[in-house]
Protein backbone atom coordinates (compact mmCIF):
# COMPACT_ATOMS: atom_id res chain seq x y z
CA UNK A 1 0.00 0.00 0.00
CA UNK A 2 1.54 3.57 -1.29
CA UNK A 3 -0.12 6.37 -0.39
CA UNK A 4 -3.58 4.58 0.23
CA UNK A 5 -3.44 2.72 -2.90
CA UNK A 6 -2.77 -0.81 -3.84
CA UNK A 7 -0.98 -1.79 -6.67
CA UNK A 8 -1.09 -4.85 -8.58
CA UNK A 9 -0.72 -6.07 -11.94
CA UNK A 10 -3.07 -8.06 -13.64
CA UNK A 11 -3.59 -9.32 -17.27
CA UNK A 12 -6.58 -10.88 -18.86
CA UNK A 13 -4.62 -13.82 -19.88
CA UNK A 14 -1.00 -15.14 -19.99
CA UNK A 15 0.29 -14.52 -22.92
CA UNK A 16 -1.20 -10.61 -22.36
CA UNK A 17 1.12 -7.85 -21.45
CA UNK A 18 0.96 -6.96 -17.62
CA UNK A 19 -0.90 -3.75 -16.83
CA UNK A 20 -0.62 -2.03 -13.35
CA UNK A 21 -4.06 -0.97 -11.46
CA UNK A 22 -4.72 0.64 -8.53
CA UNK A 23 -7.58 0.64 -5.94
CA UNK A 24 -8.37 3.73 -3.43
CA UNK A 25 -9.18 2.09 0.02
CA UNK A 26 -10.91 4.64 1.78
CA UNK A 27 -10.66 4.76 5.45
CA UNK A 28 -14.55 4.88 5.70
CA UNK A 29 -16.23 1.43 5.87
CA UNK A 30 -19.43 3.02 4.05
CA UNK A 31 -18.04 3.87 1.19
CA UNK A 32 -15.94 0.47 0.66
CA UNK A 33 -16.11 -1.42 -2.53
CA UNK A 34 -14.96 -4.85 -3.38
CA UNK A 35 -12.07 -6.01 -5.98
CA UNK A 36 -12.94 -6.13 -9.46
CA UNK A 37 -13.85 -10.25 -10.27
CA UNK A 38 -10.48 -10.34 -12.29
CA UNK A 39 -8.63 -10.31 -8.93
CA UNK A 40 -10.51 -13.49 -8.27
CA UNK A 41 -9.62 -15.44 -11.28
CA UNK A 42 -6.46 -13.77 -12.75
CA UNK A 43 -3.58 -16.43 -13.04
CA UNK A 44 -0.98 -13.93 -13.11
CA UNK A 45 -2.37 -12.28 -10.13
CA UNK A 46 -2.60 -15.60 -8.17
CA UNK A 47 1.38 -16.60 -8.93
CA UNK A 48 2.30 -12.63 -7.88
CA UNK A 49 0.17 -13.22 -4.47
CA UNK A 50 1.09 -17.20 -3.93
CA UNK A 51 4.98 -15.95 -4.46
CA UNK A 52 4.94 -12.53 -2.42
CA UNK A 53 2.62 -13.51 0.49
CA UNK A 54 2.10 -17.32 1.25
CA UNK A 55 5.91 -18.53 0.11
CA UNK A 56 7.13 -15.84 2.11
CA UNK A 57 4.84 -15.83 5.29
CA UNK A 58 4.11 -18.93 8.45
CA UNK A 59 1.82 -21.38 7.59
CA UNK A 60 0.23 -24.34 9.78
CA UNK A 61 1.55 -27.40 9.14
CA UNK A 62 0.41 -29.99 11.42
CA UNK A 63 0.30 -30.31 15.15
CA UNK A 64 3.74 -31.16 16.66
CA UNK A 65 1.85 -34.44 18.12
CA UNK A 66 2.26 -35.89 14.32
CA UNK A 67 5.82 -36.60 15.70
CA UNK A 68 5.68 -37.44 19.33
CA UNK A 69 8.37 -39.57 19.94
CA UNK A 70 12.41 -39.37 18.87
CA UNK A 71 12.73 -40.72 14.97
CA UNK A 72 8.78 -40.04 13.95
CA UNK A 73 8.57 -38.76 10.74
CA UNK A 74 5.31 -37.14 8.61
CA UNK A 75 5.72 -35.96 5.14
CA UNK A 76 3.11 -33.50 3.55
CA UNK A 77 3.00 -31.33 1.14
CA UNK A 78 2.39 -27.62 1.86
CA UNK A 79 -0.21 -25.59 0.39
CA UNK A 80 -0.94 -28.24 -2.39
CA UNK A 81 -2.70 -26.72 -5.54
CA UNK A 82 -0.33 -23.64 -4.53
CA UNK A 83 3.07 -23.77 -3.42
CA UNK A 84 3.20 -27.36 -3.45
CA UNK A 85 5.97 -28.01 -1.43
CA UNK A 86 7.55 -31.53 0.05
CA UNK A 87 7.97 -30.75 3.62
CA UNK A 88 9.21 -33.07 6.08
CA UNK A 89 8.21 -33.13 10.10
CA UNK A 90 10.70 -34.59 12.21
CA UNK A 91 11.66 -35.32 16.16
CA UNK A 92 15.20 -36.22 16.63
CA UNK A 93 16.86 -38.19 19.73
CA UNK A 94 17.10 -34.71 21.54
CA UNK A 95 12.90 -34.39 21.41
CA UNK A 96 13.06 -31.60 19.39
CA UNK A 97 10.48 -30.49 16.41
CA UNK A 98 12.18 -29.66 13.20
CA UNK A 99 10.55 -29.19 9.63
CA UNK A 100 12.65 -29.61 6.78
CA UNK A 101 12.42 -30.14 3.38
CA UNK A 102 11.40 -33.30 2.05
CA UNK A 103 13.54 -33.57 -1.53
CA UNK A 104 16.76 -35.23 -1.72
CA UNK A 105 19.37 -32.26 -2.89
CA UNK A 106 20.84 -34.54 -5.37
CA UNK A 107 18.13 -35.93 -7.82
CA UNK A 108 14.63 -34.34 -6.48
CA UNK A 109 12.88 -37.64 -5.05
CA UNK A 110 11.25 -37.74 -2.13
CA UNK A 111 13.21 -39.11 0.93
CA UNK A 112 10.24 -39.84 3.02
CA UNK A 113 6.94 -41.21 1.53
CA UNK A 114 4.51 -41.63 4.16
CA UNK A 115 4.56 -41.05 7.85
CA UNK A 116 5.91 -43.39 10.66
CA UNK A 117 9.75 -44.12 12.50
CA UNK A 118 12.92 -43.70 10.36
CA UNK A 119 16.02 -44.43 12.17
CA UNK A 120 17.66 -42.34 9.33
CA UNK A 121 16.76 -40.28 6.70
CA UNK A 122 18.38 -42.20 3.39
CA UNK A 123 17.15 -40.95 -0.51
CA UNK A 124 15.72 -44.55 -1.88
CA UNK A 125 17.50 -42.92 -5.60
CA UNK A 126 21.13 -43.52 -4.55
CA UNK A 127 21.35 -43.94 -0.97
CA UNK A 128 22.32 -40.54 -0.05
CA UNK A 129 22.11 -39.89 3.65
CA UNK A 130 20.24 -36.75 5.47
CA UNK A 131 20.60 -35.55 8.98
CA UNK A 132 16.79 -35.57 11.10
CA UNK A 133 17.21 -32.04 12.17
CA UNK A 134 18.65 -30.25 9.45
CA UNK A 135 18.00 -30.44 5.20
CA UNK A 136 21.91 -31.69 4.75
CA UNK A 137 23.31 -34.67 3.59
CA UNK A 138 25.85 -36.26 6.19
CA UNK A 139 28.56 -36.31 3.22
CA UNK A 140 27.98 -32.43 2.14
Amino acid sequence: MTNGYVRYASASDERSERTESSFIIDPDIRKARTLPARAYSDPILFRAQRDRVFARTWQYAAHDDVVKVAGQVFPFTLLPGALDEPLLLTRDAQDTFHALSNVCTHRGTLVVDGPGHEQQLRCRYHGRRFHARRPVPFDA
